[in-house]
């Protein structure tokens, strides 16, 4: 399960609710500050992990601009009238990742470069020294420390 946060101005706020009640999203709103047009109205919704993609791409079909705020966190339980009917309506379907939540994953996974290019050169020093010793096993542990995939 995931829960969505999203922060779009007030203008867009019908497009958005169409958007979640064309898929069946029980969702809750907040304005930011006072209720006037030019305020911005924060969506919270619970979502099979499955369907993140689908609300994500229903959001850019329905010409939200691309600069709103959009955070996707792991939702740990959610007690809502409709939602265990959600669930099984995607449990069928493969969960699947959405483009913006493994673009993070790779961010978040990726090794900092000075770690990269020290446990480089570290490999290559250990890998030279077992080619002048005539020692294979350094050489095989040389290629273990790599970074390189």
């Amino acid at each position: 399960m995931r829960q969505l946060h999203v922060r779009v101005p007030a203008s867009e706020r019908s497009s958005v609710e169409a958007v979640l009640e064309d898929l069946d999203f029980e969702y809750v709103t907040s304005t930011g500050g006072d209720d006037s047009d030019d305020g911005d109205v924060h969506f919270f919704f619970p979502v099979p992990t499955a369907a993140v993609s689908d609300v994500l791409d229903g959001l850019d079909d329905a010409d939200i601009d691309s600069d709103t705020y959009t955070v996707v966190t792991k939702g740990e339980f959610a007690h809502t009238g409709g939602f265990s009917e959600l669930q099984r309506e995607y449990s069928d379907e493969t969960p699947t990742l959405s483009r913006a939540e493994l673009g993070a994953k790779i961010q978040e996974l990726r090794w900092p470069r000075l770690m990269y290019y020290g446990g480089t050169v570290l490999s290559v020093l250990a890998a030279t020294c077992g080619l002048l010793l005539d020692q294979p096993a350094l050489v095989i542990g040389a290629m273990v420390i790599a970074p390189q995939v």
